[in-house]
């Protein structure tokens, strides 16, 4: 990701914090005009904290004043302002940090807030420095909405009446203002060419939120001769979290905690997801609306899937890439194993609907054998998380790697083994969910949960349970699987998968090599697998807090 880029992402939630602490703001426009506060303050202007007075600087106009906060995190941060000052102090009794540009605060050239004022005062400012033959360049900002006021459109008749090509004109055109869409409200379009009727030489930066898009552009004004340029930025009001963007009710919002909170989760641009026509079924649309330039579909085609991610993988992206698990790992089974695994790139395989969730859809939709083809290929990891609870975690720690991993997940809704508050984690490491000394329990996945019943039933017959919750099954956690066996008369593990090559395999060969004693595994049968839904086939073939249960006493005689 740019490192600008990133850093407009921090100057966001010091604009959020500055506003909350201050108790109001114009947090919509604040969002939308933050790249281009950095594009212009970053690399574009000669300005510096040391040199507030020097001739040759380049000269600022925030004209649409009310996206002040965005302007203090930027000043802040350049070092013209104090960032725990302001913050401290904004909007307080007494204060010289106000809602609107203060020119007596250092960096700031001009004050505003009365829209419309800034652009005449900048043909000023730019007029100036040509009859000065100084070589420094003014830009002003205004916004869309401002653009109401007839003053703006008397600062662009004179600004090129005057020939002013020092002068560099950006418009946030974030299309929203407080009673609607500008459209709406008072229209502009075909504002490109109103401005340029006006003799302006116009660049329309088609993604006003991308910094590369706006340099290109601000250099690009920089090699006019004999007429300004205006630079329309088309941005996001609102811009950087679902919760604000596109709505006209951000315009001047005081964010309540649970927005806030919201706002503030980090925003990784290089996470990537993508499908196989499976979208739907992997509740990935909420994804695809928020994100569509993080979102690809590849429509049914497993194999192209696996390599299109491997390829954005190469390119330091954080593909997501989900699919059946029936298909994922073994049509696409090659890529994974090559363009994955063997070339060692950052791609994250979601198998969704593993295991018997497709349920009466039959044979060729249940990934029975997945654990056991995605663990024998070298470098990839497999994991099965237990819950919801789970889940987040584990992806979240996947996020800060940069190896392929293949996490199986079901299709049905699961009732939680842990809490909101109470779900311990710790990364490839089994969690213990029940502690006891006559049987040790190692379960995976959706079979966690049946684990965690049978222990409760066993206990009220006097029988104790461990219970491991064993959601890393590649790598496997061999000392929390030798330390439940070496406690236990018994080990049983309990898997949505065939009886060959899974996690019951997995823990007879540690079982059997570091602390000998008797092993079974529930699984599904070497035998195609009855027709019915999940629950009606657990119960059927005993994959239930009963069964495993029963089947404990038994074997304990």
């Amino acid at each position: 990701m740019n490192t600008l880029a990133v850093k407009a992402y921090e100057l966001r939630e010091h604009t959020v914090d500055i506003i909350m602490a201050g108790g109001g703001g114009h947090i919509g426009g604040d969002m939308s005009v933050m790249e281009v506060l950095v594009s212009l303050y970053y690399q574009q202007m000669n300005v510096s904290p040391d040199r507030t007075d020097d001739p040759d600087r380049d000269l600022f106009i925030m004209s649409k004043g009310h996206s002040m906060e965005a302007y203090y995190a930027v000043l802040c941060d350049r070092g013209f302002l104090d960032y725990e000052d302001v913050k401290k102090r904004f909007s307080k009794f007494g204060s010289p940090y106000i809602g609107h540009p203060n020119n007596k605060l250092p960096g700031i050239e001009m004050n505003s807030g009365s829209l419309g004022h800034g652009l005449p005062v900048a043909v000023g400012m730019a007029l100036a420095c040509k009859k000065d033959g100084k070589k420094n360049r003014v830009y002003v900002v205004t916004g869309d909405g401002e653009l109401a006021e007839g003053s703006n459109w008397e600062g662009f008749m004179s600004g090129a009446m005057f020939g002013l090509d020092n002068l560099c004109c950006v418009i946030d055109q974030n299309r929203l203002q407080i009673s609607g869409t500008t459209e709406e409200v008072m229209a502009l379009e075909d504002l490109k060419n109103k401005v340029a009727s006006f003799n302006w030489n116009v660049i329309s930066v088609e993604d006003g939120n991308d910094i590369d898009q706006l340099n290109a552009a601000f250099e690009e004004a920089k090699t006019v001769k004999g007429r300004p340029t205006c630079v329309i930025a088309n941005t996001v009001k609102g811009k950087g979290s679902p919760v604000m963007e596109n709505k006209a009710s951000w315009h001047h919002h005081l964010p309540n905690e649970e927005e806030y909170k919201e706002i503030m989760k980090k925003t990784d641009k290089d996470i990537y997801v993508l499908c196989s026509d499976s979208r739907g079924s992997a509740s990935l649309t909420p994804f695809f609306d928020a994100f569509p330039d993080q979102s690809v579909e590849v429509g049914i085609a497993e194999q192209d899937l696996v390599g299109i991610s491997a390829g954005l993988a190469k390119c330091g992206k954080k593909p997501f890439a989900a699919s059946p698990a029936s298909f994922i790992s073994t049509r696409s089974y090659e890529q994974c194993k090559v363009d994955c695994a063997y070339s060692d790139t950052n791609v994250k395989l979601i198998g969704i609907s593993g295991g018997i969730s497709y349920g009466a859809l039959g044979m060729s939709h249940h990934s029975a054998q997945d654990i056991a083809a995605m663990s024998a290929i070298p470098n990839m990891r497999v994991y099965l998380p237990s819950d919801r609870f789970q889940t987040r975690h584990l992806i979240e720690n996947l996020l800060q790697d940069e190896k392929c991993a293949y996490i199986r997940v079901g299709r049905n809704p699961v009732e939680d083994v842990y809490t909101e508050d109470n779900c311990p984690f710790e990364m490839n490491r089994a969690t213990k969910v029940r502690e006891g000394s006559d049987v040790a329990i190692i379960a995976c996945g959706e079979m966690v949960r049946p684990a965690v019943d049978a222990a409760d039933l066993l206990a009220k017959d006097g029988i104790s349970a461990t219970v491991l919750d064993m959601y890393c099954v590649k790598p496997l956690d061999e000392e929390a699987v030798i330390r439940a066996a070496e406690k236990s008369k018994l080990v049983v593990t309990a898997e949505e998968h065939s009886p060959f090559g899974g996690l019951g395999s997995m823990v007879a060969q540690v079982v059997g090599r570091s602390c000998p004693r008797k092993v079974v595994n529930i699984a599904l049968p070497d035998a195609p697998v009855i027709t019915g839904t999940s629950k009606e086939v657990f119960d059927y073939y005993g994959m239930t807090g009963e069964g495993i249960a029963k089947r404990v006493k038994e074997e304990l005689g």
